[in-house]
């Protein structure tokens, strides 16, 4: 029979009680120190070339202390290609469609990138005398569609200050979309292109708010912790 044996006799099992409970409280407090808030906005499909302004909501500094933003850029494509080979030999034509996609600063610097596209290869015979980007030695393709996204993370004081203002306000932005598309294979090759893109940017900002300081139920919930962890240390342990 053990009787009467103390947790002070068996320091590691105290002192593992009162981490558990001490981290417990922590992570609880902790939880309160940080704060997302993010925004979207986008670009109809657009033939290319093309630059258009796009609005997004400024970090309101009264929320807190701005200390990242993450830009997101997606994009999509809607194109036609044709291509026409006058080769006196069979061949393949290797094509690549799709568009560049910038967001940029008021200034005009660069954000983000990202290439929405697709690729392509084809066999043709030789030419087959016929200028119609179709039978045997030409193609038409329509409704060619392609996704794509890119992101980063700014944390540059430049950058904070940019996109962040007291009572918030808002930013414009440029998108500028461009063709990206090209075909290569036998050297008598005719090709074209049409481009028409779409873009979505999405902004977080993360903070940390103005009550960064534990709130009043925080507070309280690593007291209950602190106390209890105390109320361990001088509890008797008892087994029969």
């Amino acid at each position: 029979m053990i009787d009467d044996v103390q947790y002070g006799d068996y320091p590691s099992l105290a002192m593992t009680k009162t981490f558990q409970l001490l981290f417990a409280s922590a992570l609880l407090v902790g939880s309160a120190s940080a704060a997302t808030v993010s925004y979207n906005n986008s670009v109809a499909m657009t033939p290319t070339t093309f630059n258009n302004s796009l609005i997004l909501p400024k970090f309101d500094t009264s929320l807190g202390t701005l200390t990242s933003i993450s830009f997101t850029l997606g994009g999509n494509i809607l194109a036609t290609e044709k291509f026409e080979s006058q080769d006196s030999s069979a061949s393949t034509v290797n094509s690549s469609v799709g568009a560049k996609l910038t967001l940029q600063r008021p200034d005009l610097s660069t954000l983000l990138i990202t290439l929405p596209g697709t690729t392509f290869s084809d066999a043709v015979s030789a030419y087959d005398g016929i200028l119609d980007f179709g039978g045997t030695s030409g193609l038409t393709r329509n409704n060619i569609t392609a996704s794509g996204s890119n992101s980063a993370i700014f944390t540059g004081a430049s950058d904070l200050a940019l996109f962040s203002a007291l009572g918030g306000g808002t930013i414009s932005l440029n998108v500028k979309g461009e063709g990206n598309s090209s075909a290569s294979g036998p050297g008598n090759l005719i090709a074209s292109f049409s481009t028409s893109a779409a873009a979505n940017a999405a902004v977080t900002y993360a903070y940390n708010p103005t009550s960064a300081t534990p709130e009043p139920s925080s507070m309280a919930l690593m007291a209950v912790g602190l106390g209890a962890a105390g109320l361990i240390g001088r509890k008797r342990f008892t087994q029969k």
